[in-house]
């Protein structure tokens, strides 16, 4: 299906493969399974590459919903997680979308906000020089506010941005991460200066606030 699409692939069956190939070729994207066909399985593999430096984006690939799993493989340094059976549409738009951050992201690896900074090398957010533990998708909102400081995102923007495609995805769950990340990085939450809300038409980053309220 990739291929269809224009992209050139290669195919590993296992953590040393993987590992074999990549020190060899240039390549934009790694989708890696969580269960592979020989030695360690993907979450270990994901682990070692990027304790040897690896910064190539990472999707895993899984066999389940399960929020444990998609936990373990964000920690494990993958940037996106998807479940089995995978729509290839939504596959597509999720490496595009990663593709997008990464070519941003390489030209500006930090981003300095008012008392927040995001360094996108390690994958880190710290507010007043503490590091704050974010989800994969309120990182990846905050990210997409703070690469755009003052100008307004609408949420199916945010979506696209996020996911590569707001097809697959209620743009109204942007409210819920908008909501958690103020209460991990506003001083005072009910007051938020950092992260905006523009009545009717979706948020904006800030490092002053401009009095627009909440809805």
């Amino acid at each position: 299906m990739l291929e269809a699409f224009g992209h050139q692939t290669r195919g590993a069956f296992d953590a040393a493969c993987v590992s074999t190939i990549l020190a060899r070729d240039r390549f934009d994207v790694l989708l890696l399974a969580t269960a592979l066909r020989h030695g360690p399985d993907g979450f270990t593999a994901c682990r070692r590459l990027r304790s040897s430096g690896a910064d190539i984006p990472i999707i895993m690939l899984g066999d389940d919903a399960d929020e444990a799993g998609v936990v373990t493989g964000l920690e494990a340094g993958a940037d996106d997680f998807m479940s089995k059976p995978v729509r290839l549409a939504e596959l597509r738009s999720r490496i595009k979308a990663l593709l997008r951050r990464d070519r941003y992201t390489r030209s500006s690896p930090e981003l300095r906000l008012g008392h927040v900074v995001i360094d996108h090398s390690a994958r880190e957010v710290r507010r007043d020089a503490r590091p704050v533990a974010l989800t994969h998708t309120e990182y990846e909102v905050l990210f997409a506010l703070m690469a755009q400081p003052n100008r307004v995102c609408t949420r199916d923007e945010l979506v696209r941005t996020v996911r590569g495609d707001a097809t697959f995805t209620d743009p109204r769950s942007i409210d819920v991460n908008i909501h958690h990340l103020r209460l991990k990085l506003e001083r005072d939450p009910s007051l938020p200066t950092l992260i905006q809300t523009v009545r009717g038409v979706g948020y904006k980053a800030t490092p002053l606030g401009g009095g627009l309220g909440r809805e």
